[in-house]
Protein backbone atom coordinates (compact mmCIF):
# COMPACT_ATOMS: atom_id res chain seq x y z
CA UNK A 1 0.00 0.00 0.00
CA UNK A 2 1.49 3.68 -0.88
CA UNK A 3 0.41 6.79 0.25
CA UNK A 4 -0.55 9.78 -1.54
CA UNK A 5 2.02 12.50 -1.65
CA UNK A 6 1.24 15.81 -0.44
CA UNK A 7 2.19 18.91 -1.68
CA UNK A 8 3.59 21.56 0.77
CA UNK A 9 3.24 24.81 0.02
CA UNK A 10 6.96 26.69 -0.97
CA UNK A 11 6.30 29.36 1.28
CA UNK A 12 9.35 28.91 3.32
CA UNK A 13 11.37 29.62 0.16
CA UNK A 14 9.15 32.45 -1.27
CA UNK A 15 8.99 33.93 2.25
CA UNK A 16 13.04 33.98 2.19
CA UNK A 17 13.33 35.82 -1.01
CA UNK A 18 10.77 37.96 -0.53
CA UNK A 19 12.12 39.36 2.50
CA UNK A 20 15.74 39.85 1.05
CA UNK A 21 14.39 42.27 -0.77
CA UNK A 22 11.35 43.76 0.25
CA UNK A 23 12.67 46.69 2.50
CA UNK A 24 14.93 47.99 -0.42
CA UNK A 25 12.17 46.96 -2.74
CA UNK A 26 9.48 48.90 -1.11
CA UNK A 27 11.80 51.99 -0.92
CA UNK A 28 12.20 51.66 -4.24
CA UNK A 29 9.14 51.89 -5.07
CA UNK A 30 8.26 54.47 -2.99
CA UNK A 31 11.04 56.67 -4.38
CA UNK A 32 9.86 55.69 -8.23
CA UNK A 33 6.02 56.30 -7.49
CA UNK A 34 6.19 58.89 -4.84
CA UNK A 35 8.78 61.19 -4.94
CA UNK A 36 9.71 61.35 -8.83
CA UNK A 37 11.52 60.07 -11.59
CA UNK A 38 14.21 57.68 -10.80
CA UNK A 39 17.52 58.52 -13.02
CA UNK A 40 18.66 61.20 -10.50
CA UNK A 41 18.09 58.93 -7.29
CA UNK A 42 20.30 57.17 -5.32
CA UNK A 43 20.10 56.06 -1.56
CA UNK A 44 22.97 55.49 0.61
CA UNK A 45 24.58 54.80 3.39
CA UNK A 46 28.12 53.30 4.10
CA UNK A 47 31.40 52.86 6.76
CA UNK A 48 33.07 55.18 9.83
CA UNK A 49 34.62 58.11 9.54
CA UNK A 50 38.21 57.97 7.64
CA UNK A 51 39.20 61.46 6.17
CA UNK A 52 35.96 63.49 5.31
CA UNK A 53 37.64 65.43 3.17
CA UNK A 54 38.68 62.42 0.58
CA UNK A 55 35.24 60.37 0.72
CA UNK A 56 32.11 61.50 -1.79
CA UNK A 57 30.30 63.33 1.18
CA UNK A 58 31.96 65.64 3.03
CA UNK A 59 29.56 66.03 6.54
CA UNK A 60 27.53 69.36 7.49
CA UNK A 61 28.38 71.76 10.36
CA UNK A 62 25.37 69.45 12.53
CA UNK A 63 26.74 66.47 11.24
CA UNK A 64 30.13 66.83 12.20
CA UNK A 65 29.13 68.24 15.38
CA UNK A 66 27.15 65.22 16.51
CA UNK A 67 30.04 62.82 15.37
CA UNK A 68 32.11 64.81 17.49
CA UNK A 69 29.91 63.83 20.80
CA UNK A 70 28.04 60.63 19.92
CA UNK A 71 30.73 59.15 17.22
CA UNK A 72 29.76 57.39 14.25
CA UNK A 73 26.05 56.62 14.01
CA UNK A 74 25.27 52.33 15.08
CA UNK A 75 23.19 52.08 11.88
CA UNK A 76 21.81 54.58 9.12
CA UNK A 77 19.92 54.92 6.01
CA UNK A 78 20.40 57.37 3.40
CA UNK A 79 18.02 58.37 0.31
CA UNK A 80 19.32 60.70 -2.48
CA UNK A 81 16.16 62.05 -4.34
CA UNK A 82 15.01 64.92 -6.47
CA UNK A 83 11.98 66.65 -5.27
CA UNK A 84 10.56 69.79 -7.32
CA UNK A 85 14.03 70.18 -8.92
CA UNK A 86 16.15 70.39 -5.89
CA UNK A 87 18.52 67.38 -4.96
CA UNK A 88 17.39 66.10 -1.44
CA UNK A 89 19.66 64.03 1.22
CA UNK A 90 17.87 61.89 3.74
CA UNK A 91 19.65 60.33 6.29
CA UNK A 92 18.57 58.65 9.13
CA UNK A 93 21.02 57.61 11.73
CA UNK A 94 20.56 55.47 14.89
CA UNK A 95 22.61 55.96 17.86
CA UNK A 96 21.22 52.57 20.24
CA UNK A 97 23.42 53.27 23.63
CA UNK A 98 21.69 56.90 23.38
CA UNK A 99 18.14 55.81 22.30
CA UNK A 100 18.09 58.61 19.53
CA UNK A 101 17.14 58.65 15.88
CA UNK A 102 17.89 61.62 14.24
CA UNK A 103 17.10 62.48 10.69
CA UNK A 104 18.76 65.16 8.37
CA UNK A 105 17.36 66.85 5.04
CA UNK A 106 20.79 68.05 3.09
CA UNK A 107 22.87 67.97 6.26
CA UNK A 108 20.36 69.69 8.28
CA UNK A 109 18.33 68.35 11.40
CA UNK A 110 14.94 67.85 11.27
CA UNK A 111 13.99 65.46 13.69
CA UNK A 112 16.01 64.15 16.82
CA UNK A 113 13.76 62.00 19.06
CA UNK A 114 14.06 59.48 21.81
CA UNK A 115 13.58 56.09 20.68
CA UNK A 116 13.30 53.18 22.80
CA UNK A 117 15.74 50.76 21.52
CA UNK A 118 15.63 47.60 23.17
CA UNK A 119 19.14 46.69 24.82
CA UNK A 120 21.38 44.66 23.81
CA UNK A 121 24.96 43.72 22.93
CA UNK A 122 25.51 44.60 19.06
CA UNK A 123 28.40 45.56 16.75
CA UNK A 124 27.89 48.81 14.59
CA UNK A 125 27.82 49.20 10.83
CA UNK A 126 31.63 49.47 10.18
CA UNK A 127 30.42 51.85 7.16
CA UNK A 128 29.84 55.95 7.59
CA UNK A 129 27.73 57.78 5.72
CA UNK A 130 30.07 60.02 4.05
CA UNK A 131 31.16 57.16 1.82
CA UNK A 132 28.76 57.58 -0.46
CA UNK A 133 26.91 59.85 -2.74
CA UNK A 134 24.37 60.47 -5.34
CA UNK A 135 24.80 58.51 -8.31
CA UNK A 136 27.39 56.21 -7.79
CA UNK A 137 28.21 53.73 -9.62
CA UNK A 138 28.63 50.15 -7.97
CA UNK A 139 31.86 49.78 -8.51
CA UNK A 140 32.21 53.09 -6.92
CA UNK A 141 30.96 52.33 -3.84
CA UNK A 142 31.88 49.05 -3.61
CA UNK A 143 35.41 50.40 -3.34
CA UNK A 144 34.46 53.56 -1.12
CA UNK A 145 33.15 51.19 1.46
CA UNK A 146 36.13 48.49 0.58
CA UNK A 147 33.85 45.52 -0.48
CA UNK A 148 35.76 42.75 -2.10
CA UNK A 149 32.60 40.15 -2.33
CA UNK A 150 29.32 39.89 -2.51
CA UNK A 151 26.05 38.65 -3.42
CA UNK A 152 24.01 40.09 -6.29
CA UNK A 153 20.13 39.26 -6.78
CA UNK A 154 18.26 40.68 -9.33
CA UNK A 155 14.77 42.61 -8.32
CA UNK A 156 11.60 41.48 -10.22
CA UNK A 157 10.56 43.89 -13.10
CA UNK A 158 7.23 43.99 -11.99
CA UNK A 159 9.05 45.58 -9.04
CA UNK A 160 11.96 47.81 -10.22
CA UNK A 161 12.39 47.42 -13.67
CA UNK A 162 16.80 46.76 -14.27
CA UNK A 163 17.18 46.48 -10.25
CA UNK A 164 19.42 44.72 -8.70
CA UNK A 165 20.07 44.36 -4.75
CA UNK A 166 23.51 43.54 -3.63
CA UNK A 167 24.63 42.33 0.09
CA UNK A 168 27.52 42.57 1.59
CA UNK A 169 28.77 42.79 5.26
CA UNK A 170 26.35 44.30 7.30
CA UNK A 171 25.08 46.14 4.18
CA UNK A 172 22.41 45.89 0.98
CA UNK A 173 22.64 48.17 -1.59
CA UNK A 174 20.04 48.89 -3.57
CA UNK A 175 20.80 49.74 -7.67
CA UNK A 176 19.04 50.76 -10.95
CA UNK A 177 20.82 50.63 -14.31
CA UNK A 178 24.01 50.06 -12.28
CA UNK A 179 23.45 53.00 -10.41
CA UNK A 180 23.39 53.54 -6.67
CA UNK A 181 19.38 53.49 -5.87
CA UNK A 182 19.52 52.78 -1.72
CA UNK A 183 21.68 51.71 0.98
CA UNK A 184 21.32 50.13 4.46
CA UNK A 185 24.33 49.87 7.09
CA UNK A 186 23.15 47.39 10.06
CA UNK A 187 24.23 46.76 13.39
CA UNK A 188 24.66 42.94 14.57
CA UNK A 189 23.59 41.46 17.80
CA UNK A 190 27.08 39.75 19.31
CA UNK A 191 27.27 36.24 20.02
CA UNK A 192 27.79 35.75 23.31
Amino acid sequence: MTRARTRRPLWGFALTGIAGVASLAIALVYLTLYVGHTSNLAISLAAHPQTPSSMPYGYSQPQAELIDVLGPPDSFAILFYTEEGNDIRHETWRYYDDGREIVFVNGEIILDEAVDYQAGDFSPTPYGPHQFAADMSLADALASAGIGSYLRRPIDDAIVVGGDVIYARQLALGLKNGRLLSVEAMSLGKAS
